[in-house]
């Protein structure tokens, strides 16, 4: 009896907290409605291709004291940018396992990445939350973010045509309007 008691009081106070990686995605959102989302949130967006992985370890106090931090930092070489100002070199940061939301990165490979950036010229962060992915993989991505960045060109047009036939119209109406009665 007096063994199990031990047992339960070590199980009990040597627990520690464990964060667990959890996405919450909305099945009902089309594709071109979550690369929007996607677009909208995060702070950098490119293409780039993977040089070098490096682990790293970090610690920071936490209420139940200190936690440590295991993540990677991938230095790659950017191709295109869609969003954010950005350098030829990168650092990306994501954590070490996908158990914590980590992406998993592979030297030599090329991906379209979609991070955030907490101070300007700090390092990019990234999870497997997010929609990044290989190169391979995001031929539709590609093409919406570039049809994001220019803002529907057609829609433009027409908008700018209405707006001018309305500018006509109201002038007309202010210098003749004695004859529109």
């Amino acid at each position: 009896m007096k063994k199990l008691l031990y047992v339960l009081l070590i199980l009990f106070f040597g627990m520690q907290s464990i964060w667990a990686c959890s996405c919450l995605n909305d099945p009902l959102l089309s594709e071109r409605k979550k690369i929007k989302k996607e677009f909208k949130q995060r702070d950098v967006i490119f293409t780039a291709k993977v040089l070098s992985i490096e682990n790293k370890e970090s610690s920071s106090p936490g209420w139940d004291g200190v936690r440590y931090y295991y993540f990677k930092k991938i230095k790659m070489e950017l191709s295109h940018v869609y969003k954010g100002e950005l350098q030829e070199i990168e650092i990306v940061e994501t954590l070490m396992s996908s158990a914590s939301c980590g992406y998993h990165f592979q030297v030599g490979t090329k991906y379209l990445v979609y991070g955030t950036q907490v101070r300007v010229g700090g390092p990019i962060s990234t999870n497997i939350c997010t929609r990044t992915r290989p190169l391979e993989y995001a031929k539709k991505d590609i093409a919406r973010l570039k049809w994001f960045l220019f803002k529907n060109p057609f829609k433009k047009v027409k908008k700018f045509r209405r707006l001018k036939e309305k500018a006509i119209k109201r002038t007309i109406r202010k210098r003749y309007w004695w004859h529109l009665k």
